[in-house]
């Protein structure tokens, strides 16, 4: 049995469209997993007046982001009503593009009066449409192509074996085939995703529960997300070797020390070692960081890792690099990390 994936339904006729809503928002009250795609024209005049109290200059204004706006508010935003935009031959400036791209578009339409005809005969899109088709690929959405066939491609030779093989008859060809050959040709085209990117697809346009790890124990598989944003590991990385490199001048690397605590400085204690504290150190990431720091400037560090869950500590017990590790009780209020930290200094002055 198959299911149906979405519906498309026509596109609203201005922002007045109050029975259209209603109708579509009790649609959506008893579906369960079908989606409606509403379509909306890919619109907006730029050039409209800019005096508002004027009913004359708004009256060859339009705007169809607001028209969705409109139906999806009187909607009540409902999970389950998306956008299929209609692709025409001209587009809005770039702003206008770009705030759709923060909207659930689902689809693009693409008519085929918006391509243009290459050397060859066959269809090709603007560089603004291209680079458009480019964003609605990396955001994973659909693309159809829609309309009569206004190429006639029929009768030429399809000398891009892309388009069909030898043995095939033209006769039985889809009349928008060579349309899709060219939206398959642009995908083909395209930088494959880094790796970052890639893991990161899935947590797109998703509002996330903060953590409490100072509540809860963290999961490994929590740390392994954290542990895949490899910026913020050697930014940290960055900050640590200019903090050693401004606190410790390089003719004095090897006596002059100071300490430091997770963004808290100690400025009345002078060591003989370099100190860093990291309070929630997890599985050791900004540890190592640290560390590599410390080798990278050529100062001296003592690194203490503070870490309360005890899943973790496993972890940080098998890193070598690790000097010496301290396992908190859950304790909450920065004042008792101050305090264990003046205690820790206290005893490395020993």
């Amino acid at each position: 049995m198959y299911l149906l994936q979405a519906c498309l339904l026509p596109s609203p006729r201005g922002t007045s469209c109050g029975n259209y809503a209603r109708c579509v928002n009790q649609i959506l009250q008893g579906l369960n997993n079908m989606q409606l795609w509403l379509r909306v024209p890919l619109e907006k005049s730029d050039d409209y007046a800019m005096d508002g109290n004027s009913d004359q200059a708004n009256e060859g204004y339009t705007d169809t982001w607001q028209w969705w706006n409109s139906f999806r508010l009187l909607c009540e935003h409902h999970s389950q009503l998306s956008i299929a935009l209609d692709v025409m031959s001209s587009l809005p400036s770039g702003n206008s593009l770009g705030r759709w791209f923060g909207e659930p578009v689902r689809a693009a339409i693409i008519h085929t009066n918006a391509f243009l005809t290459n050397a060859r005969g066959y269809p090709c899109l603007s560089k603004r449409h291209q680079k458009l088709i480019a964003g609605f690929f990396n955001h994973s959405i659909q693309i159809v192509v829609s309309g009569n066939e206004v190429h006639n491609t029929s009768m030429g030779t399809l000398e891009c074996s892309n388009h069909t093989n030898e043995n095939s008859d033209d006769t039985s060809r889809h009349p928008l085939r060579s349309y899709l050959d060219y939206v398959g040709y642009l995908y083909q085209r395209m930088d494959p995703l880094p790796e970052q990117e890639r893991f990161e697809l899935g947590y797109r346009d998703f509002l996330q529960s903060p953590l409490q790890p100072l509540m809860d124990n963290l999961e490994a598989q929590t740390y392994e997300t954290f542990e895949k944003d490899t910026v913020k590991y050697s930014q940290y990385q960055r900050a640590v070797c200019k903090a050693l490199m401004d606190r410790v001048p390089d003719e004095k690397a090897s006596s002059i020390t100071t300490a430091s605590v997770h963004n808290i400085t100690v400025y009345f204690l002078l060591l003989l070692e370099s100190v860093l504290m990291v309070v929630g150190a997890g599985r050791g990431p900004l540890v190592r960081a640290s560390l590599q720091a410390a080798e990278e400037t050529g100062r001296k560090l003592k690194v203490y890792a503070v870490e309360k869950n005890p899943n973790a500590v496993v972890t940080l017990h098998g890193s070598q690099s690790v000097i010496y590790l301290f396992i908190v009780a859950i304790l909450i209020g920065w004042g008792y990390f101050i305090l264990l930290t003046l205690f820790l200094l206290k005893t490395n002055l020993k």
